[in-house]
């Protein structure tokens, strides 16, 4: 794409995330003045505790980006659409106007973030139809992680160079976010995009061309080195005033559930059971460390990537590969997370004496050593984030975890501290205010 036409379209998140424009590239700063003084009124929105946030009403260009667009995908949250924004292809989310909890959250967390990181998704705009309808602008990927494992790789990525750069850029997404006082709350491979290299003036690697369209296969799919991941939809996200000394902690059923830590996952059967039982019922609040939920969310991520699957489809001790995973690796954890009486039911059944738990061939101790660190079904002892993007699996595939010390909580914890691993190529050309 030209250089004059995203430097130009970026006036857009100025108009509609203001806090964003220290995040603007000089030339988006030099032609802001262009942008018309007779802005869209804003509508203000307000929220349960009582503050306000505000939206544009959508302008006649908004409307005509809209009009053209062609639908990507739709759900229950609504759908996204890619069109054609003064010359730059974007992808429009356009959410309905009982999803306002979503919109809000995305409005809130791109204000925050100030598109200030490379693998977080840059939002470009947001304004309101008049039907109540809230559209977020923002950058489209090729296609989404998923995607691509389902295209090119059935039974997964496996271990190459490029699926251990996707996942230290997703890592290092969320170390960030956390640091802004941000947990994402749904982290799964369709929430991870894949950019072509060069796209928005992102250089690649050394030794890897800059993709174009024709760098695209014809299923659709980007070849490996092509691209690089990029962590979008904050739609379920938590904010928190970490620097005030809030915690990123939580209470809301978030999350896809063959994705979610066990707690999360015991939330939203307990807000099920609530609606069928009485309409309008509250679940019983329970409050979760949101940040140790998206490090577990990482990791069968992680897994999904490298195998084609989840390890087990739920986390609770009703899921026959669940138990044998816990009694096999965290013993000591099914009475510390789910009572003496769990542990006492799981003994006298017998649970714990049928087959062991086996993770998949395909797996090396290193890898293996990594989602250690992310399932640990107790949430104090999961890795951090800043931690884990360090791990050595990133960097040495080939890493022995055996032939070193380690910790009952994560086995590589102490290597990861001393290791100095090398950063994503991103990541290498940002400040480290980024990290």
């Amino acid at each position: 794409m030209a250089a004059e036409s995203d430097a130009s379209f970026t006036q857009h998140c100025i108009e509609a995330f203001p806090e964003s424009r220290s995040a603007c590239s000089d030339g988006a700063r030099e032609s802001a003045h262009h942008v018309h003084a007779d802005r869209a009124s804003a509508v203000h929105v307000r929220h349960s505790k009582g503050s306000a946030w505000s939206i544009p009403v959508a302008t006649a260009e908004d409307e005509h980006a809209l009009h053209g667009a062609r639908l990507l995908c739709s759900g229950g949250q609504g759908a996204v659409y890619a069109a054609a924004y003064d010359g730059v292809s974007v992808a429009i989310k356009v959410l309905p106007a009982r999803s306002h909890r979503t919109a809000r959250m995305e409005v809130l967390t791109a204000r925050r973030l100030r598109n200030g990181h490379p693998h977080i998704i840059h939002h470009l705009r947001a304004f309101r139809c008049n039907d109540g309808r809230v559209c977020i602008v923002q950058r489209r990927g090729a296609l989404d992680a998923f995607t691509a494992m389902q295209l090119r790789h059935r039974g997964g990525v496996d271990e190459s160079r490029c699926v251990r750069e996707w996942m230290l850029q997703v890592a290092h997404a969320l170390a960030h976010c956390h640091r802004k006082g941000i947990a994402h709350r749904d982290v799964k491979p369709e929430n991870v995009l894949l950019f072509p290299w060069g796209a928005h003036g992102v250089a690649p690697p050394t030794g890897v061309q800059t993709a174009t369209d024709s760098a695209l296969g014809t299923d659709g799919a980007l070849p490996d080195e092509h691209a690089y991941a990029v962590l979008c939809d904050f739609g379920s996200a938590l904010l928190r005033d970490v620097q005030a000394g809030e915690r990123l902690h939580g209470t809301a059923a978030c999350g896809s559930l063959m994705y979610v830590c066990p707690v999360a996952y015991t939330l939203h059967k307990s807000a099920d059971a609530a609606g069928k039982a009485h309409k309008g019922q509250s679940a019983r609040r329970v409050q979760y460390d949101a940040a140790a939920c998206d490090v577990w969310s990482f990791g069968m991520t992680l897994h999904c990537m490298l195998t084609g699957h989840v390890p087990f489809e739920e986390p609770t001790l009703r899921n026959a590969a669940f138990v044998s995973f816990m009694c096999t690796e965290q013993p000591s954890a099914v009475d510390a997370v789910f009572g003496a009486a769990a542990g006492e039911s799981l003994k006298e059944a017998g649970a714990c004496d049928t087959a062991p738990w086996k993770w998949h061939r395909s797996l090396s101790p290193a890898a293996l050593d990594l989602l250690r660190c992310c399932l640990q079904v107790r949430p104090q002892r999961r890795a951090p984030m800043h931690m884990l993007r360090s791990h050595p699996w990133f960097a040495q595939p080939d890493w022995d975890p055996s032939s070193v010390g380690a910790t009952a909580a994560c086995p590589s914890t102490l290597v990861a501290q001393r290791c100095k691993m090398p950063y994503a190529v991103l990541l290498q050309k940002h400040s480290s205010a980024s990290l």
